[in-house]
């Protein structure tokens, strides 16, 4: 049977404070492990925990994604250092598996572990230390909890009328949410240089084999902006390059993201609906004037956050720093490049039907 959760932010929230496998004293030893590539210790580390995860049918769901999170840690070191870590410790493969099932994902860490559902302060799981891949941690932390509270915001948008004064309304309440995403950028572009990231960190997110089948390791492109594009304007214009990724970086999400995105598919975007009631009227009212320029509004933030991630994705793609030609989540930087096109794109879509002055 799958546990869920009402809000996911609260369900990876709460497993940051626990520690079902008595992992923490073996969590700290991990970035030393890593320093010295003792692949031999962190094997050891890994059949430790899979012993102590063998009571995981009591978990609940908040333990089931901390036992995850740190089983996970696990992988994504042993597996820097080349090793398929389930070829090493077959053991671990139906404890994942199950874990999995209980919370109704994939049965390896996702950037929701790494992120919200890593402790703060001296428990914190980290692959290599240091004030860098804490504000990389710091970063989703306060990212996921903007994007889902977004992402709340915008499915209350397509409940309302545009010609509705609570339509602008609600798109403002969005704005905080933004900011929050652009300040979280922010902390990467100034406390992570391009080069430790490229070159100490992606190492670690490589995809890891379980059950037959190859899982992507953590990577920020999980958060689910890619509902918010779709609820904006790609449910019924889909992009075919966009589309595939949006359908396989969705399989990270948890059972609510998922289900909230396959029922958008092929219902009508906010920017077609703003679009078809200003054709429908031949004198648009105040009120869809603002919810158009709301909508716009959000573009354009979504335009600010997604040019700095460019701007720092190309950094670490440079040929002087990179040590892989794809990123964490399996693309290339050209994706980021296309996203924020098509972003603009949609603001200039409502932006070519007129204005209120």
């Amino acid at each position: 049977m799958t546990i869920t959760c009402a809000r996911d932010s609260s369900l990876f929230l709460a497993a940051a404070g626990l520690d079902p496998l008595h992992a923490d004293a073996l969590c700290a030893e991990v970035p030393s492990l890593n320093a010295s590539s003792d692949v031999a210790g962190l094997v050891d580390v890994l059949r430790r925990l899979v012993a102590v995860a063998g009571t995981a049918d009591t978990f609940t769901a908040a333990e089931c994604v901390a036992a995850t999170r740190d089983l996970g840690l696990l992988l994504g070191s042993i597996r820097r250092h080349g090793p398929q870590p389930l070829a090493v410790v077959p053991a671990a493969v139906q404890t994942l598996l199950f874990l999995g099932a209980r919370t109704g994902m994939v049965p390896r860490d996702t950037v929701l572990h790494y992120g919200p559902g890593n402790p703060q302060g001296p428990r914190r799981r980290r692959y290599v230390g240091g004030p860098a891949e804490d504000a990389m941690i710091e970063s989703v932390r306060r990212s996921a909890p903007a994007v889902e509270d977004f992402i709340e915001l915008l499915l209350e948008l397509t409940g309302i009328d545009p010609g509705d004064p609570l339509f602008a309304e609600v798109c403002a309440r969005t704005e905080p949410e933004l900011d929050t995403l652009i300040a979280a950028m922010d902390l990467i572009r100034e406390h992570v240089p391009p080069a430790f990231f490229a070159q100490e960190m992606r190492p670690y997110f490589e995809p890891v084999d379980v059950g037959g089948r190859s899982y992507l390791g953590p990577a920020p492109a999980q958060l689910p902006l890619y509902l918010a594009d779709t609820v904006l304007w790609a449910s019924d214009q889909p992009v075919p390059g966009y589309a595939a990724f949006q359908s396989q970086v969705d399989e990270y999400n948890t059972p609510l993201v998922r289900s909230r995105y396959a029922a958008r598919q092929g219902t009508g975007s906010l920017v077609s609906r703003l679009v078809g009631a200003l054709r429908e009227s031949r004198d648009p009212s105040p009120a869809l004037w603002a919810s158009v320029e709301g909508v716009r509004r959000i573009l354009r933030r979504l335009i600010v956050f997604r040019g700095r991630h460019l701007t720092y994705a190309r950094r670490t793609d440079d040929d002087l720093v990179r040590l892989f030609h794809h990123g964490s989540a399996g693309h290339t930087v050209d994706l980021p490049a296309e996203v924020l096109l098509l972003t603009r794109e949609y603001r200039d879509v409502l932006a070519r039907h007129g204005s209120a002055g």
